[in-house]
């Protein structure tokens, strides 16, 4: 739970702040913009702690790959998910 939290806290935060950087302001196109990055962002950011789960829990490598291969599908239909639900919060 601490490795999950320290990952996803972290990682989150250093992104979002890059984000405003990046593309600063709350404009209708300057959100679009930030959205589309994190569609982008988000379903590697989340493997990538899938597989550090699967590897904390012993498996070997190989196999957490072949899982996280069958399982990508509903990460990323998540991603497409949140995506839609934060486009109709801003239209």
């Amino acid at each position: 739970m601490m490795i999950g939290g320290l990952y996803f806290g972290t990682g989150g935060h250093f992104w979002y702040l890059f984000l405003d950087k990046k593309f600063p302001g709350t404009k209708p196109n300057i959100i679009l913009k930030k959205l589309g990055c994190e569609a982008m962002f988000g379903p590697p950011y989340v493997s990538l702690c899938c597989l550090i789960v699967k590897l904390c829990e012993g498996k070997s490598f190989q196999t957490s790959i072949k899982e996280l291969k069958s399982n990508f599908n509903y990460i990323l239909a998540v991603s497409v998910i949140y995506l839609n639900l934060k486009l109709s919060l801003i239209a």
